[in-house]
């Protein structure tokens, strides 16, 4: 009897590792899991070691420069400037837009400030009542920080975000897509990629895992950014936010304004910066030499 028990309780942990395990193994084995690192190369150290000795308003630590460069371009593979608006959300991707902006038109990018979104996702969430003053105020937000239907015209348009469980970037595409349709634009033109790190799985719950991999890796929808990276570090201390080219809306807050955010300066140092490295840059200046020749 008591080995019959004791069997019962070694299966019944069995279950419970592979339950606990089982999404995990999901996420490191999925083909579609697209992963970058930054791989020390002479061409990039080189420029890295250019970079230190320009006069620059804004000093990047060690490959910085080289790790936003890379997930941008990649951004930029899924959302070509000629056919596509790149959105991001909140100020995390902060880095990722200013150097969109350096290197193309104002145009082919926006920040769009939207903090602690979570509405709409889940039954014990808040919802957003269509037609309700919160909505009206949502979308006159909306109005003042993204692109107008002239200005996305025929375009696609991805909506990116640095994450850890996706919610806030799928709150936030299933209002922008509900706001968009009142303009006339299509639903299906609006798409979301983010970038996170697997290294931090940890600190999210299981369901939140769930919700990543469901939404964003299993489609190939985002980009998993080793932990050690400078740019997630800067991601996770909220380093970035200090040169958010707007201040921080919330919804929530009743001090939320109704016009649109005053600029930052100092997003303007993060790109006038990030242009300066692009013109030592080969990389850049090579395949983009019209804009910087």
């Amino acid at each position: 009897m008591k080995l019959t028990r004791i069997a019962i309780i070694f299966f019944a942990i069995g279950i419970l590792e592979l339950s606990e395990s089982g999404f995990y193994k999901a996420f490191a084995s999925d083909e579609n899991d697209y992963s970058y690192q930054y791989k020390k190369n002479d061409r990039d150290e080189e420029t890295i070691l250019k970079a230190k000795q320009l006069d620059l308003t804004y000093e990047f630590m060690e490959a910085e420069y080289i790790e936003i460069r890379d997930i941008s371009l990649e951004i930029l593979k899924r959302c070509p400037p000629k056919e596509c608006i790149v959105i991001g959300i909140g100020r995390s991707p902060t880095p990722i837009i200013a150097f969109i902006h350096g290197l193309l038109e104002s145009e082919s990018a926006w920040n769009l400030p939207l903090s602690n979104f979570r509405y709409g996702r889940k039954k014990s969430q808040l919802q957003i009542a269509e037609g309700s003053k919160l909505e009206k105020h949502l979308f006159s937000h909306f109005n003042n920080h993204l692109p107008t239907k002239c200005e996305i015209a025929d375009k696609n348009i991805l909506l990116v975000d640095f994450t850890d469980s996706g919610a806030t970037l799928l709150a936030a595409e299933e209002y922008i897509k509900k706001y968009l349709s009142t303009l006339g634009i299509d639903q299906k033109r609006v798409d979301r990629f983010a970038f996170y790190s697997k290294d931090n799985l940890s600190m999210i719950t299981q369901e939140e895992q769930k919700m990543l991999y469901e939404n964003f890796i299993k489609d190939n929808k985002g980009l998993n950014v080793n932990g050690s990276s400078v740019i997630i570090t800067f991601m996770y201390d909220e380093y970035y936010e200090e040169y958010a080219q707007y201040g921080k809306f919330d919804i929530s807050s009743t001090n939320t304004q109704q016009c649109k955010l005053e600029e930052n300066e100092r997003y303007q140092e993060l790109v006038d910066s990030i242009q300066q490295i692009m013109k030592i840059d080969p990389l850049i200046c090579g395949r983009f030499s019209k804009r910087f020749n």
